[in-house]
């Protein structure tokens, strides 16, 4: 009401009254504080006398009554501009005046989670995954959907893509792993040092490139869930398309900031085309997909990229390593620079987009370098 009177459209901080009540004080959220005398010219409610009930049970009509004669007298009240009323209508609020009546909304988070988590606990308990390796998988992804940091799940999708195959897939899921952690207060199917353990084997001596250059090519001995033993090869795409560590840090802490379901089941120069792709949307600030945008078919196809090799060799660089691990950055023409590690003997052999390329080791820019379709660009720092 004295919102209405005073003509404020920002909320009210404070109002007070003088001694004998003539007088009222009020601030805005403004500088300045105005004085305005109390109204007492407003039109009232005017009593009526109704007659007592007969019964109790006779419904009673006061609310009706009151509020046909306080509208009646509200009509004939000459106090009301009706001028004020049309002119009103013919400037509505902006938004800024409407955020006075608007309240914050709470924010609460979700315990969804939760609940798939330990469904997912107990499935990684059991000692056959085969009897329950679709649903493992999708429960797997549905708790990376809401929960993208969540190394258990990451465990699941390794033990169900290795059982299927879907090496691209397991590769992914091993290298987001480096960045995941296991909550403890969930999981108890098995020890967090093992599965911290089971993990790293599989990006330090599954997916280890070093096991694959040269003339020996490492293979992978899996018994199916028939119990038959198959020779499988790790894919092209695994070994030579690396993830920038940007891209890690983004996919582990942001829900839905890519889509795992588009990775799984797909040839290996899709796999990559998606993979680089991807790369570009998260590390160029792209929004997280909504929970409505549908996975990507297996027969889906995002546009080709023609692709070149880099051969680098590090081992005489003059920066800190960690194992014989260096880290160095790469830029794609005028796009953000994407940090990579090299493999424990110094090396780095990866496929790139075509394009121009700048290579920066330690603090420094040391090449700059143009990739040609099908060509292998050898470069070595020292």
């Amino acid at each position: 009401m004295l919102r209405i009177i005073h003509g404020e459209n920002r909320a009210l901080l404070s109002v007070s009254l003088n001694s004998d009540d003539s007088l009222i004080a009020v601030s805005s959220l403004g500088p300045e504080i105005k004085i305005l005398s109390y109204p007492y010219d407003l039109p009232e409610l005017e009593s009526v006398e109704l007659p007592e009930s007969k019964s109790e049970n006779e419904p009673i009509e006061s609310g009706v009554v009151s509020t046909a004669v306080s509208n009646a007298s509200y009509e004939t009240d000459t106090s009301v501009d009706e001028g004020d009323l049309t002119e009103a209508e013919k400037k509505p609020l902006t938004r800024e005046q409407l955020q006075v009546y608007m309240t914050e909304p709470v924010k609460t988070e979700s315990n969804r989670h939760q609940g798939l988590q330990e469904k997912l606990n107990q499935m990684l308990k059991q000692s056959a995954p085969c009897d329950v390796m679709d649903r493992m998988q999708q429960l797997a992804l549905m708790v990376l959907d809401l929960k993208p940091g969540d190394l258990a799940a990451y465990h699941a999708l390794i033990k169900t893509g290795a059982l299927k195959g879907d090496f691209n897939l397991v590769y992914l899921a091993a290298q987001a792993s480096a960045k995941a952690k296991l909550d403890t207060r969930v999981y108890d199917y098995q020890k967090e040092n093992d599965v911290v353990a089971f993990m790293t084997s599989w990006r330090e001596e599954v997916f280890n490139p070093v096991h694959h250059r040269g003339k020996s090519k490492a293979r992978l001995r899996i018994k199916d869930c028939e119990g038959n033993e198959n020779t499988l090869n790790i894919p092209d795409a695994a070994l030579h398309v690396r993830l920038p560590e940007e891209l890690l840090e983004r996919l582990t802490r942001i829900p839905k900031i890519i889509e795992f379901r588009d990775f799984s089941g797909i040839s290996d120069e899709e796999y990559r085309n998606r993979i680089f792709h991807e790369t570009e949307r998260v590390l160029s600030g792209a929004s997280p997909y909504t929970s409505s945008r549908l996975p990507l078919q297996q027969t889906d196809q995002v546009p080709s990229l023609e692709t070149g090799i880099m051969v680098l060799d590090l081992k005489a660089a003059k920066v800190w390593k960690d194992r014989g691990r260096s880290e160095f950055q790469l830029r794609h023409g005028e796009k953000n620079w994407q940090t990579f590690i090299s493999d424990e003997d110094g090396m780095a052999v990866m496929r790139l987009p075509q394009g121009k390329y700048y290579l920066k080791v330690g603090a420094y820019l040391e090449k700059t370098f143009f990739l040609e379709k099908d060509a292998e660009m050898k470069l070595s720092i020292r």
